[in-house]
């Protein structure tokens, strides 16, 4: 905006030439133009009232403006970091040539790139672990301008003792952050802290016009019960003699020493073992405890009441707490029946499965007896397996016949077993899976021409599928002709993959060029899922006639080698003029070749 002082006659024009300002120290330069027909001397500009801005100098002289003429005038400000705009008011006087002396006043208004928070402190690790650490905090300029001379006093509450109070930084760059990490105890039992702080700032280097910031940075202290989470690993227990995995997880960046689990009483069960020293634990580490328990049949839950040690720096803490287990066993007595092998191979094999006696005490007459298999075949149904340990697992090895064509296998069973004081039964199913193969099969094939006869084309077409559970791979199909047949469409096909349960088919075209009556090969080949290669040969029988003034189809008579037979006749060679060339020019090549041969044999014999 542009203030003007009129002095009758003269007048004086004063303005800002940079409207816009960045906030901390810069230069405003100011225009003075004078309007009046003659010269003004002695001009002096007095800076008065400011908003927004600080000038570093109040007072700006000129000995003389000419007429029509203007100076520029360049003042040093400090620009407030929070300023959107800036103002600053100003007394003007000069003399005329006549020694006429005049005055006025006005005001000179600019814009500031200013920031509504400029300056922000923040801790980068807001959560302490017990014992020695450290404190990083963040000072961000979010202003254009540098920070200079800036000091942080820091004043700790709530159980935190620093290692510096007071920071002194040199500069901080504008649109930057300037980080400092600071020793730091905490005590174990704070929970929560704080730590105030107050900023010094100057926005020159020689430490003038600069402001301060005051505030509070919460802190969370990591206690002792939640340095260490325990757990256990599988929370369900089998009657008898049984191992839990017992979980100790640091949840802190500190490494912990001394550590130990002390196992001071058992509800529900008995363990022969109450302290595991563990020793070292890294951050973020983990540990497992394994814990033997015997748990009685009564049993219905179990629950370990635990003391956990552990030093962390210079302090010594203590975790109490106590793991709920739950007890699970089939009716009547824990005996659990199992396979180790769940998945069958296709074929000959075995099930190997795992009798495990989850009670204190010996079972004998074991007996396990299959009431009904499904997916495999096996030779004997009843085992007699004698005396299980206590605590102890038997293997029984069965002998397993498995087709190709299922996809799973299952058994149902019962188990009969006698123990000190009585006997007992279990009963149960057991699903196992069957790594099948795929099974290539062809359902049929079909002859499509219009007659079998010398020079007439032949097509025959073969339907295959996959019967198998799985997919079968590299399926190629290669047709092996007899003489007299030319195959005109390739002598291999090449398939791919043919999924499960899937169909497929390929046609081949042979042209007879004699009469014949035989069969053509067909070799199918493809791969499994472990890349072993299979082959089926398969047979189509045909007959070829030769000349003939009619034609009959027989369709459908089945042949010992597994194809089916066909006959045809009819006069091929009037009907395709272009086969009859094909041959006629073969027999012409064949008698050429005779005619040769003879030859030969008569120059040599002379």
């Amino acid at each position: 905006s542009l203030s003007v002082v009129s002095v009758s006659p003269s007048q004086v024009t004063v303005y800002p030439i940079n409207t816009t300002l960045n906030p901390g120290l810069g230069v405003l330069v100011l225009g003075v133009r004078n309007l009046n027909p003659t010269p003004i001397y002695n001009v002096t500009i007095q800076l008065t009232s400011t908003q927004g801005l600080t000038p570093l100098t109040s007072t700006l002289t000129v000995p003389v403006i000419p007429s029509n003429g203007y100076l520029m005038f360049n003042v040093p400000v400090v620009v407030q970091l929070t300023a959107a705009s800036a103002s600053m008011g100003y007394v003007l006087s000069f003399q005329l040539p006549n020694g006429y002396v005049s005055s006025g006043e006005g005001t000179v208004t600019v814009s500031a790139y200013g920031v509504t928070n400029p300056i922000t402190i923040l801790l980068t690790n807001s959560t302490l672990n017990p014992g020695l650490g450290e404190l990083t905090i963040g000072i961000v300029n979010s202003a254009p301008t540098p920070l200079y001379n800036v000091s942080l006093i820091l004043n700790p509450t709530g159980g935190l003792s620093l290692g510096a109070s007071k920071i002194s930084i040199t500069e901080v760059p504008p649109r930057g952050t300037y980080y400092v990490s600071i020793p730091v105890t905490a005590l174990p039992s704070a929970g929560t802290a704080s730590v105030g702080y107050t900023l010094y700032y100057y926005l020159t280097p020689t430490g003038a016009y600069g402001g301060s910031l005051t505030g509070s940075l919460p802190i969370n202290i990591i206690t002792p019960q939640s340095v260490l989470t325990i757990y256990p690993l599988n929370p369900t227990l089998s009657v008898g003699n049984d191992t839990i995995d017992v979980v100790i997880r640091s949840n802190v960046a500190s490494s912990l020493g001394n550590v130990t689990l002390t196992v001071t009483s058992v509800q529900g069960a008995s363990t022969s073992t109450t302290s595991y020293p563990i020793g070292y634990l890294p951050p973020y580490g983990t540990f497992i405890v394994k814990l033997p328990l015997t748990v009685p049949l009564t049993s219905g839950s179990v629950t370990i009441n635990y003391v956990v040690t552990y030093s962390l720096g210079i302090y010594l803490n203590t975790i109490n707490g106590a793991l709920n287990l739950g007890v699970s066993s089939p009716p009547g007595i824990a005996v659990t029946v199992y396979p180790l092998n769940s998945t069958l191979n296709v074929g000959l094999g075995r099930l190997i499965l795992g009798i495990r006696n989850n009670e204190p005490v010996p079972l004998q007459n074991v007996t396990l007896i299959l009431n009904s298999v499904g997916g495999t075949s096996i030779s004997d149904t009843q085992y007699s397996i004698g005396e299980v340990e206590a605590g102890g697992t038997y293997y029984l090895i069965i002998p397993v016949a498995v087709p190709s064509t299922s996809g799973s296998a299952s058994l149902s069973y019962t188990l009969t077993y006698s123990y000190t004081g009585g006997e007992g039964s279990v009963e149960g199913q057991l699903n196992m899976g069957v790594a099948g193969l795929p099974q290539i099969l062809i359902t049929g094939y079909t002859v499509a021409t219009v007659g079998a006869t010398v020079g007439t084309d032949v097509s025959i077409s073969l339907t295959l599928v996959n019967s198998g559970p799985v997919t079968a791979n590299n399926l190629n199909v290669t047709m092996l002709t007899t003489p007299g047949l030319i195959p005109i469409s390739g002598s291999s096909i090449y398939l791919g993959s043919l999924g499960s349960q899937s169909l497929s088919s390929v046609a081949f075209t042979l042209l007879p060029v004699r009469p014949i009556n035989g069969s053509v090969l067909f070799i199918v080949t493809y791969t499994d899922q472990y890349g072993q290669a299979h082959v089926i040969y398969y047979r189509v029988p045909i007959k070829v006639l030769g000349n003939s003034t009619f034609f009959n189809f027989h369709n459908g008579s089945r042949q010992p080698n597994g194809g089916f037979g066909f006959t045809h006749t009819g006069t091929a060679l009037a009907a395709n003029p272009l086969r009859s060339t094909v041959i006629y020019a073969a027999v012409a090549v064949v008698v050429i070749v005779v005619a040769v041969v003879v030859v030969l044999m008569k120059v040599r014999r002379q």
